[in-house]
């Protein structure tokens, strides 16, 4: 019966070519667009999966409140680890991991390059994560000072195929670490990524900072915390400890500062979905930037829609088209065939044409993965496994089901009487449901076209908003430190402003969107009243730099000696303390020093527009400060000329250094719109797909109601109707589905963009003429798709047409 059933099956799917064909391709676009959504999305939660033991892997976030103001961080206070671990016996191990700077020279020998993103971490790293050594033991690699391990990649890049095991390394001519293992490289999937790694026990050891203690560190957040619970322990029973260890450890002081801290854990495989609000939750850990859960739900809702709209065609070409095969229908009633056997016939074939479309989606896919990895930064592959089948099997299974079940149960129901005299009406109620199902596509359509138009109207806004900075023309360089650091630097900056098209130079900490946090208060307010101020650290030209627009009083000036005392402030931050001419008043800074306000910029953002401008403080220039950038404004024509400039007058002055590496801030602040970017791009693909599979559903069932229609369309030219006017009547139908897709679609959409726009704080209002143009392409869409197969009916000469 089964070898019937498939017979037959592909006996109607070949004689009905052309709308087998149609179906198929809708079917093989829509599974293989679910299919890429599937793959990103499992993808997506594959982040952290590999380490063995990450059930019990936490994150301990530091969550605060400060002057009524909440911040969550990634990084705690470097004793809060080690007093955790020595408090509570259902931990078993304990990690911590500081990022020293942004890039490091390295040397060996007389080798220089650069080493990204390096990290101090403890030795029990290799406990708790699955970070496999191929050289070296994990036990002992990172536990004395100054010994490093580096990455498979690292090494053959830099030692080719010599064994570093052993050699020593001079980092940024501050510190010697002897190189005592090498790790396989870090998965793409990880909320993490690093290529070198330097003892915990080295940063203690050189000192910097101060000892890790309570007194010291206890509320500067400052490393990545990570705690392996024992197997038996319950996240919630060390949650529920956490208010009386910060009590125990930080009370009085949390008092007297006027903060309250609510230290968070974090399960590792929620790092990356789930930290979007989390600041410092990437940064310099991760080269690809943190996920988002709600591209997850786009993503799901896409392969979803693209699925519905595959097989809302494969239902309306196939009920379109149900009394071609009435007679069928009713030989096989009359031969003995019940319902559930006609069911079983036509649900077959709609699962065999998924088969079939199944293929020629696998080899979409293939051919779409680079352009796809390429397009969101993603590192998926397509291998398969146990797990792909089922899954590729549910889905054949599903649309199978979906399509044919509703096509099976209207053939089904034919009278065989009815279908062998000639009689068998359609019946409006089929008519009816197919309608509904194209109004539904179109809805779908106006909501995925209208939503890609608002997140792309929101993202340029944001770009074209004014942070209040000019990032055009400015190059960010890493800063060489080490003996004569600050001399080398006067050095560079001395010669490369003798060049016209090299403006100002400056040094700079941290870049904007990565600023530290520190509490300011007046003078003369108590110290549980400070607020949290972003703090910037730079050079005595910075704001020429940055172009920062100061509004009252005067920048840093190194004709005066005082500015050493004194500090310059946001506008935000005059709000904040209460003042109405701050210029000339005293502050206590975040180092508890008393400085005197020497002048205001206007609000610049360092973070993206997705925040509202914080209070800032600028520190006057320190010469002992160790920056980690240096800052150049160019003059925007002659970019390329200048950077060649800047190029020799490096060498000039680093003569050890490698060749100048730099980065554009414009790129950088484009960068913190990563996420915004991937979600406008995903909308937009799934856009296009649905949008193409909704016209070959079109293109079929508009040919299959012009081609039930001709006899009809030939009696109106007899009785004087002109091609336009039959276009016009084939047209009518068409253009009001679509009037009626705008009238439920548009007002879901603006409540659905309106939600998603809360999380701004600069936001858009969804601006009207994007939903009337969504309405009209839509419109144009439908009529250009249909418009073959009209116009070629309503210029049918109605004799043959009467005639046939």
């Amino acid at each position: 019966m089964i070898r019937n059933y498939i017979t037959t099956a592909v006996r109607n799917l070949l004689k009905y070519k052309g709308y087998s064909v149609i179906n198929m391709i809708c079917l093989a676009i829509g599974l293989a667009g679910c299919i890429l959504m599937s793959l990103y999305i499992q993808y997506e939660f594959s982040y952290d999966a590999y380490h063995e033991k990450k059930d019990r892997i936490y994150r301990l976030e530091n969550h605060s409140v400060t002057s009524g103001r909440e911040q969550k961080i990634a990084i705690s206070p470097a004793p809060w680890g080690p007093a955790l671990l020595a408090d509570y016996p259902g931990i078993e191990s304990m990690a911590r991991l500081k990022v020293a700077l942004a890039r490091h020279t390295v040397t060996s020998g007389d080798k220089a390059f650069y080493a990204e993103a390096v990290l101090f971490a403890d030795s029990t790293l290799f406990d708790i994560f699955t970070f496999p050594l191929v050289k070296g033991n994990p036990r002992t690699a990172l536990t004395a000072p100054f010994t490093a391990v580096i990455s498979e990649s690292f090494a053959r890049t830099h030692f080719g195929e010599a064994d570093p095991i052993g050699v020593p390394l001079n980092v940024a001519g501050l510190f010697s670490v002897t190189i005592t293992g090498i790790m396989s490289d870090v998965p793409l999937n990880s909320h993490m990524r690093f290529d070198f790694l330097i003892s915990y026990a080295t940063y203690t050891s050189l000192g910097w900072g101060g000892p890790d203690t309570f007194q010291n560190k206890g509320l500067s957040s400052e490393v990545r915390t990570y705690l392996l619970l024992k197997e038996e322990y319950s996240v919630r029973e060390l949650e529920a400890q956490m208010p009386r260890f910060i009590e125990r450890y930080l009370g009085d002081r949390m008092r007297s500062f006027g903060i309250k801290v609510n230290p968070f854990l974090r399960p590792i495989e929620d790092i990356h979905l789930y930290s979007r609000d989390i600041e410092w939750s990437s940064g310099l850990l991760t080269k690809t930037g943190g996920g988002d859960i709600r591209s997850i739900y786009i993503a799901i809702s896409l392969a979803v829609f693209i699925l519905v709209i595959a097989c809302i065609n494969f239902i309306n070409l196939t009920t379109a088209r149900a009394d071609r095969r009435a007679r069928e229908v009713g030989m096989r009633k009359v031969l003995g065939g019940s319902r559930t056997h006609i069911v079983l016939q036509f649900i077959g074939e709609s699962v065999l044409l998924s088969l079939f479309a199944l293929g020629l989606a696998i080899v979409l896919v293939q051919m779409l993965l680079p352009f796809f990895n390429d397009l969101f930064g993603r590192g998926i592959t397509m291998g398969f496994s146990l797990g792909l089948a089922l899954m590729l099997s549910g889905m054949v299974l599903l649309v199978g089901m979906l399509s044919g079940a509703y096509p099976a149960y209207v053939l089904s129901s034919f009278r065989p009487t009815d279908m062998l005299q000639g009689s068998k009406k359609t019946g409006t109620a089929r008519a009816i449901f197919r309608s509904i199902l194209v109004v539904f596509q179109f809805v779908i359509a106006i909501i995925m076209i209208s939503g890609a138009g608002v997140i792309y109207d929101q993202l340029d806004y944001m770009l074209d908003k004014d942070p209040g900075y000019d990032a055009e023309g400015v190059v960010i360089v890493g800063m060489p430190l080490g003996e004569g650091a600050i001399q080398k630097y006067e050095f560079f900056r001395e010669n490369a402003l003798s060049y016209p098209d090299v403006l100002s130079v400056s040094r700079l900490a941290n870049l904007p969107d990565n600023l530290p946090t520190g509490g300011v208060r007046t003078a003369n307010a108590p110290e549980d009243q400070a607020t949290r101020f972003q703090m910037v650290h730079g050079g005595y030209d910075l704001h020429n730099v940055m172009g920062f627009e100061v509004v009252h009083g005067r920048y840093f000036s190194r004709d005066r000696s005082t500015d050493a005392d004194a500090c310059v402030i946001n506008e935000t931050a005059v709000r904040t303390l209460g003042w109405d001419d701050p210029v000339g008043k005293s502050l206590i800074n975040p180092y508890s020093q008393s400085q005197t306000v020497i002048g205001v910029v206007r609000d610049f953002h360092a973070r993206s527009f997705h925040h509202a401008a914080a209070p800032m403080w600028i520190g006057p220039p320190d010469q002992s400060q160790q920056y980690a950038y240096i800052a150049i404004k160019l003059r925007v024509e002659n970019t390329a000329t200048a950077l060649g400039v800047l190029g020799d007058q490096w060498r000039q002055a680093y003569p050890d250094q490698p060749e100048m590496e730099y980065s554009f801030l414009s790129d950088l602040v484009e960068e913190q719109y990563r996420g915004d970017r991937l979600l406008g791009t995903i909308f937009t693909a799934g856009t296009v797909v649905s949008i193409v599979i909704a016209c070959l559903g079109l293109l079929g069932l508009s040919a299959f109601m012009v081609q039930s229609r001709t006899k009809e369309i030939g009696v109106r030219k007899v009785l004087g109707s002109s091609v336009g006017q039959v276009v016009i009547l084939l047209y009518r139908e068409f253009t009001l589905y679509v009037l009626i897709a705008c009238v439920v679609g548009i007002p879901l959409i603006y409540y659905m963009a309106d939600v998603w726009l809360r999380d701004f704080a600069y936001r858009i209002e969804p601006n009207p003429w994007t939903f009337i143009f969504t309405g009209v392409v839509v419109m144009l869409i439908t009529w250009f798709t249909v418009g073959f197969q009209t116009v070629k009916a309503a210029e049918t000469n109605p004799v043959e047409v009467l005639r046939g």
